[in-house]
Parts: C-alpha cells; structure tokens; sequence
C-alpha cells in the first residue's frame, strides 16, 4: 500500500546495495538475493557475439525486399537518411526496453524473464483490470503484427510462385496454407528452426541474384540517371516509413535475446552494431537497385525479374526474325540461282541466332529460379516459426477465458436451487431408504465431473485446444493473403503499425514509467517526442496501407474484368 513513487526509490536503493555487493564480494551479494542476476546478468547466457548473430538473423528478412520502391518513391538520399534514422531511434528503444525490464523484474521480485505483454501490463497499469486490459491490447497489437508479417511471407510465396510456374496466384495460395496448415501442427519445431538457419543465406543469394541480373540487364543510362537525380521527395516520406521500421522494429523478438546476455549491458553496443551494419546493406542494396531498374520496380524486386525475362525472350525472339528476315533480303540479290541457298543460310542464321540467346538465358534463368525457389523455401519454413508468438498468446487467452467459464459452470452446478419445492411428507421421507440415496449421489457425481471438465478438460482437451488455434490461425492467415495479395501492402502495415508500436510507441512509455525519478524534464521530453513520433508513423501507415490496398484490389478487379473468358 506504499505509493508508487516511494516503491521506485525503494527498488533503486535496492539495486545499488545489489551492485555495491557484487563489486566488493560476489558470493555474498548472490547470497543476499536469488535475483542478482536480474542486474548484472545470469552467468553462462548469450555472448555478444552470440547476441549479434541473433540480432542480425532477426533484423534481416523478406522486407528488404520492398525497400527498392520505398527508395524509388522517397529518393535514394532521403531513404537513405530515414534508414539510418530509423536504425538509430529501434537502438536507443530497445536498450530502453531491456533496461525496463530488468528494473521491474527486480521490483516485483520475478524469478523468471517477463514478457512484453507483462511489461507493459505491469508498468503502464496499476490495479488488476486495468492491467489485464492493457496485457490484451499488447498482446492484440502483437498478434496483429505477427499475422502481418506471416501474411507478407505467403504473399510472397504466392506470388513469386505464381510467376514461376504461370499458374494463378490462388492456386498457389491454396498450396501454401495446406502446407502451412500441416507445419503448424507440429509440437517440435527443433526441425523447422534449423531449416530456417538457411534464411540468411537465402536472402544473401537474392541480394546477389537480383545485383547482377540488374548489371547484365541495365537500363539505359539516361533512365539510371533519371532515378538518381531524385534525392528527396519529402511528400512521399510518410508512406515510406512503414516498410523501412519493418526491418528495424523487431524489439518484440529481440527481448529475449537481452534477457539471455551473459552482459546486459552491452546490448547497446551489440544492437548499435548490428543495426549499423544492416542499414548500410539496406541503404546499398536499395540504392543500387533504383539506379539499376527504375521504373521497373515492384513491391517486391524479386518479382521485377520475371517480368523482365518474360519480355526479353520475346525482344531476343523478334531480334532472331529479324536478323533472319535482314540476311534473307541481302541474299535475295544475288539472284534465282542462290536464292536456295539464301534462304536456308539465312533460315540457319535465325535458329542460331535463337539457340545462342537461348543458351545465354538458360544459365542465368536457371539461377534465378533457383534462388526464388531457396527464398520461398526459407519463409514457408520461417512461417510457424513466427507464428509460434501469436499462437500463444491466443492460446493462453482462449484457456484462461475456458477456465473461468468452467469455474462457473462449476459454481452453478454446485449451488444450491433456488427454485422452490415442497417437503415431502415425514413417512414419505421415511420410506426412501439409505441404499436409494447412496445411488442416486453416485449417479450425479459422474455428471458433475464430466461437466466440470467439458470446457478445460486434461490433456486431451488442451490438444485440442491448440490444435483448433493453430488452424484457425492458419485460416484468418490465408483470408488475410486472399484479401491483400500485395506484399508492400502488408510489409508496410506490419513495420508501420504492429512493429513501430512495440518498437517506438510502448518502449519510451515504459521508460518513462520505470526510470521517471532519474531522468531530467528534457529527457521525458525526448521520451515523448519518440512517443508521438511512433504514432504518428502508425497512423500514416494504416492510412496509405489502407489506400494502397483499396487501389490494389481495384486494380485487382478490372484485370480480371477486362481479362478474356
């Protein structure tokens, strides 16, 4: 019953008499709390080279891939300098973040890691409703952002697949969540987690894929030059945000990485560095692909390639014809007796003229296929993994709301009945003999168990429970990818709404709560400034995802409208 305030200070008195002890005797400080890890770290965790690896096969995935036609719409220097200020500000949050989670750990006395929904729950709210409500709008905002995130890997999927079998997005679609369906209904994902080792290495060999089939098939130079001349194009800055957080705003994953560090303090450097080195992958590669393809980018630049090959074909097909069409005329000249000859030297000059071209595109078709097909491999893996986050949270909502409805039906059950019946007469109350009564209570005690454990029920219930999670999750992941089939839709929602929510909205909040009696008044003013500014990220994203989705299914409509039955 100690104001909150006076706990604070008592907890920070607490840490430092912590930390004295551990610098002058290490035994006895470990001896006077259990929980002098919470402050100095537990021994045997994550080193820091450790830590980096995690962070940067967390930070690096598919949304790289939407970065280009960010950068296209942006400009290259303006993208550039919102990347790098992105990487800066997810830093400076997620140490805050960590560091709020060692200071409540400490002041609740938890023996275990808290989760983000817990953090939140038991920073931002005081009384038991108020901090069951705000763990359900967490634990919504981290559910919407992991289906989103879901979605844009089967986005992908379906239509980089789509485009490399020429078969329709649905179908893919279909095949994607069938499998998904099957994967998800794993209860060990050690298989899938060492599948997905492979992700980085697949996304390394897109970077490289899609690099140099840009430099073998350049634009003109006037084209490139156009692109690059466009350095800033502030009013499209807004839109642009949400794709660039998607790759930075990962502090929902990144948690128990600094939970794990042998060194919680050096999470700082570790994420300055891995964030730093993944904005200029991001920068370059982005850059590089506006000078490369311009006008011809996509949502997605792996998909840019496919429609390039498509249309080069036909250009080297009709350049065949024509080389033969052109040989043929200038033998034509030569007069009736060479005209045999003529035409079949020409005929030959345009079959290997078509062989030679074809030869030159198998090559590099074959190693663009091959890198799509690494790519859609790695995220169909990488998809339960994600969503192993979400499930739980559902899964832990769905059981706890069945056992507080058994809890009544229980109370119910027991209770007496208010309904109103008549005493039966003494003599007959006298004729219903001991045997009668000692039947009927065992024959009403199967029914009261069987009532009370139709909604938790033991083991095989919670099987089921899960089970029916996963596949509707699964379900509402496929009508998502159904109704928004655009990945630079979805990427944009889940790093612009989900992502910068968790990333820049709750951990300035929280900070401020944690740390309000050592921070300066300029300093809560920059925890605020990041407060608003990662609202109003949110806000202009769910407007332009929105929109861009609105246009997309339009556009959607009008192809399949005008397109032949």
């Amino acid at each position: 019953h100690w104001p909150p305030k006076f706990q604070w200070k008592m907890a920070a008195l607490r840490q430092e008499l912590l930390s004295a002890a551990a610098d002058v005797e290490p035994h006895s400080a470990a001896a006077l709390d259990s929980t002098t890890d919470v402050a100095s770290g537990a021994s045997g965790g994550l080193t820091n080279g450790q830590a980096f690896a995690s962070v940067v096969r967390c930070a690096l995935g598919a949304g790289v891939f939407a970065l280009p036609l960010t950068f296209l719409r942006v400009g290259w220097l303006l993208g550039a300098g919102a990347t790098v200020a992105m990487a800066c500000a997810c830093t400076h949050t997620m140490c805050m973040l960590v560091q709020s989670e060692r200071r409540v750990r400490l002041l609740i006395g938890a023996t275990h890691a808290l989760t983000y929904p817990e953090l939140a729950a038991h920073t931002l709210a005081e009384g038991e409703r108020t901090r069951a409500a705000v763990r359900v709008g967490v634990g919504l905002l981290i559910v919407s952002g992991t289906l989103a995130v879901c979605g844009a890997f089967v986005a992908f999927v379906s239509g980089t697949l789509a485009l490399e079998l020429g078969t329709s997005r649905h179908a893919v679609l279909a095949g994607a969540c069938a499998l998904e369906l099957a994967l998800c209904q794993l209860r060990s994902f050690a298989v899938l987690s060492r599948a997905s080792g492979a992700g980085n290495a697949a996304i390394a060999a897109g970077f490289g894929v899609v690099v140099a089939y840009g430099l073998v098939h350049t634009p003109p130079a006037r084209t490139a030059l156009r692109a690059l001349l466009v350095l800033a194009h502030p009013a499209e800055l807004a839109r642009s945000l949400g794709p660039i957080a998607f790759n930075f705003a990962v502090h929902f994953s990144l948690l128990p990485v600094g939970q794990a560090m042998a060194e919680p303090a050096a999470l700082g450097k570790v994420v300055r560095s891995a964030f730093g080195l993944l904005a200029v992958i991001d920068a370059t590669f982005a850059t590089a692909c506006v000078a490369l393809y311009g006008d011809r980018l996509s949502s997605n630049v792996i998909d840019s390639i496919g429609a390039d090959a498509a249309r080069e074909r036909a250009a080297a097909a009709a350049a065949a014809a024509a080389a033969s069409a052109a040989s043929a005329a200038r033998a034509a000249t030569t007069g009736a007796g060479g005209v045999g000859g003529a035409v079949s030297g020409s005929g030959g000059a345009g079959l290997l003229a078509i062989v030679h071209v074809g030869g030159q595109h198998r090559l590099a078709q074959l190693a663009v296929s091959m890198t799509k097909w690494l790519l859609c491999a790695s995220l169909l893996v990488t998809v339960p993994l994600v969503m192993a986050a979400a499930r739980e949270l559902v899964e832990a909502a769905c059981a706890s709301a069945l056992e507080a409805l058994a809890g009544r039906w229980r109370a119910v059950w027991n209770a007496p009945s208010r309904m109103h019946t008549p005493a039966p007469a003494p003599e007959q109350h006298a004729r219903v003999g001991a045997a009668e009564l000692e039947a009927g209570a065992e024959a009403t005690q199967p029914l009261r168990s069987s009532c009370a454990h139709v909604c938790v029920g033991p083991v095989g219930a919670r099987a089921l429970l899960s089970t029916t999670v996963r596949a509707a999750l699964v379900g509402v992941l496929g009508l998502l990818v159904l109704a928004v089939p655009d990945f630079g839709v979805l990427v944009a929602f889940a790093g612009g709404v989900a992502a910068t929510g968790c990333g820049l909205v709750l951990p300035p909040l929280i900070h401020a709560r944690t740390h309000r009696l050592w921070l300066t008044r300029p300093a809560m003013v920059a925890h605020g400034l990041i407060a608003v500014l990662g609202i109003s990220v949110m806000a202009s994203s769910c407007y332009y995802s929105a929109v861009d989705a609105i246009a997309a299914a339009r556009a959607s409509a009008a192809h399949h409208r005008d397109a032949p039955h």
